[in-house]
């Protein structure tokens, strides 16, 4: 009993340092990725190595129940379902098999195993897409798997009684093993979520939601890259709102503030789908606009002055009054352009707006 004890310990331990190494990569890959959830192949690969190695490795620290071998295979298929799908566990499943058969041979139980661990592998998946919260998924997946291996070692024994003691010992083991990494992804997730909403702030402009300047310089790197290798044109708007410091003398900064908060509301809805509207801090905003024609990005600039134009801005205190903005437009019409020239270019032309009037779209 004694042996049996520690052979459990050792299994939890290999449960909880793999489930945290890989919490780790996926945490990492989401701050790296601005929280993209959509793995890279490197990643996944990473992953299934990592799981599959857990697998082994509870494979080779297992114990026996009347000569009957219970290892704790299938937790790394679970985690590795949830996580990543059914295809990669059913994958890991059988590279998990294949280890087993060259490290320790073939025997009368492999085929009832390798069933097993494909019917846990493609159930788990199955789960793991429905719509759920985590804790109830992780219910269902511990149920349908208990059910799973325990038909599965009566279709191997078939004797009720030798079943009962190895079923006994086997669900104990399996709930204590589940129960620990349930509690362990919990304390993951919540990390991992910790740290997306880091990044998330890291990125966005607290006032308006809008994407900052530091988001700003981030993209046009990868702009400057699509520029050159794929020759994408694109173009730029900047925005400045008229009058700004007036109004924060007249009304306070309070009012500045719902000023600058629905100004953003209106660049948002004025633009396309994948534009992406920047806040760079008191009145100046930006837009970057993939793909988008010089044409086509001075008329969403003409549309979204004459929008700021007409729209009647709340204060705190109930007062209406109207403001407009001046906005400067530069689009890569010229292949040898390179994104600073073409940031330059738009700037210039926001100045002239502001020069010759305001309420004015100018573009170079």
């Amino acid at each position: 009993m004694q042996q049996i004890l520690e052979t459990i310990f050792i299994n939890i331990m290999i449960l909880v340092s793999f489930t945290f190494i890989i919490g780790q990569i996926f945490e990492n890959f989401l701050l790296k990725n601005s929280g993209s959830t959509s793995l890279t192949l490197r990643t996944k690969c990473l992953v299934c190595f990592l799981e599959a190695l857990s697998a082994i490795a509870l494979l080779h620290f297992r114990f026996s129940i009347s000569k009957f071998e219970i290892d704790l295979r299938m937790v790394p298929i679970i985690q590795l379902a949830m996580y990543m799908g059914t295809g990669p566990a059913v994958v890991t499943s059988i590279l998990v098999m294949i280890a087993e058969i060259i490290f320790y041979g073939r025997n009368t139980w492999t085929i009832w195993v390798f069933f097993g661990m494909a019917m846990v592998a493609i159930g788990s998946g199955i789960i793991s897409d429905l719509k759920l919260t985590f804790s109830k998924k992780c219910l269902y997946i511990f149920i349908y798997v208990l059910l799973i291996v325990n038909i599965v070692t009566f279709m191997a024994l078939k004797n009720m009684k030798l079943f009962i003691m190895v079923s006994r010992y086997y669900s104990i083991t399996m709930i204590i093993s589940c129960l620990f990494m349930y509690i362990e992804m919990i304390y993951i997730n919540k990390l991992r979520d910790i740290h997306k909403q880091l990044k998330e702030n890291s990125i966005k402009d607290y006032l308006t939601g809008l994407y900052n300047v530091r988001f700003f310089a981030l993209m046009l790197q990868d702009y400057n890259k699509n520029f050159k290798d794929q020759k994408e044109i694109f173009s730029i708007i900047f925005i400045d709102t008229d009058h700004f410091k007036d109004i924060n003398d007249n009304y306070g900064h309070p009012a500045g503030d719902y000023i600058i908060k629905q100004l953003g509301m209106i660049l948002s809805a004025n633009c396309r789908k994948d534009d992406v509207v920047f806040r760079f801090g008191g009145d100046e905003f930006a837009i970057l606009l993939p793909g988008c024609s010089h044409d086509s990005a001075v008329e969403i600039a003409e549309r979204i002055r004459r929008a700021v134009e007409m729209h009647e801005f709340i204060l705190p205190d109930g007062t209406s009054i109207k403001t407009t903005v001046s906005i400067g437009v530069a689009t890569s019409t010229d292949k040898d352009m390179d994104v600073g020239k073409i940031i330059n270019c738009a700037d210039a032309a926001l100045y002239k707006a502001k020069s010759s009037g305001k309420n004015k779209v100018c573009s170079i």
